[in-house]
């Protein structure tokens, strides 16, 4: 196991483009584990080292925030983290849209048609096996690719890679929300930066700015001895 030398440690480890604090030094470990969120398998980015320290697992806040459905911030004069989660509360849906090939039903969710500026966005979408059995699935992860689009043309897809198979039950769902992430990474891509971390500097990269956007979700499986299917839904959301 590598060994290297960090002069912070805290429970999590902050992922943003910040001055070094004076802190007395510390020897820590690289811990080189994976992580799953609600069965799916999430890898942080290869700059995001997990360490060990005295038995406990140091992480990236960002990488595990978002992927459970926050919004991450940092305030450089106060040094605060700040962490915002969309209403826990079971929430009803005021667009939906679904499409169903066979045994399989995709659907895309948004709580409200129209959202505030800054306000998180609660859209989330499941995959379906509405058949009468099992099936074995070969598919990516995630196996819901979100997509984002503004009026202008501007276009960002979630990153995905293979990941081999798994097996979805009769009636059982995938289910997967919007995660910050992709909002960041479409702010990006549609400043016109190269430089992503000086990017992240800037104020509100997790939030649109007030417009129109199609939010689209995806899904590419590959039944057992059956060919690929492919199944999309997209929704127009505002943001005011």
């Amino acid at each position: 196991m590598k060994k290297l030398i960090t002069g912070f440690a805290c429970g999590v480890i902050v992922s943003l483009a910040t001055t070094a604090l004076a802190s007395p030094t510390l020897v820590t470990s690289l811990f080189p584990i994976h992580f799953t969120f609600n069965g799916q398998s999430k890898e942080p980015d290869a700059d995001s080292a997990i360490l060990n320290y005295n038995g406990h697992a140091y992480v990236p806040v960002r990488f595990i925030a978002e992927n459970m459905g926050g919004l991450v911030g940092y305030h450089h004069e106060s040094q605060t983290v700040s962490i915002r989660y969309p209403d826990p509360r079971p929430v009803s849906s005021e667009l939906s849209s679904t499409q169903t090939d066979g045994a399989f039903q995709l659907a895309l969710y948004s709580a409200k048609k129209a959202y505030s500026a800054g306000e998180p966005l609660t859209i989330w979408s499941t995959l379906e096996n509405v058949g009468q059995t099992a099936v074995s699935l070969a598919h990516s992860t995630p196996i819901l690719q979100y997509s984002i689009k503004d009026r202008s043309g501007t276009v960002r897809t979630e990153a995905s890679f293979d990941a081999g198979g798994s097996v979805l039950e009769k009636d059982a769902q995938y289910l997967q929300s919007l995660t910050p992430s992709i909002i960041r990474y479409f702010n990006f891509q549609r400043s016109g930066s190269r430089d992503f971390e000086a990017f992240l500097q800037s104020p509100n990269t997790d939030i649109l700015e007030p417009g129109i956007y199609t939010v689209g979700v995806q899904a590419v499986i590959r039944p057992q001895n059956q060919e690929e299917i492919r199944l999309y839904r997209e929704m127009d959301i505002e943001v005011k």
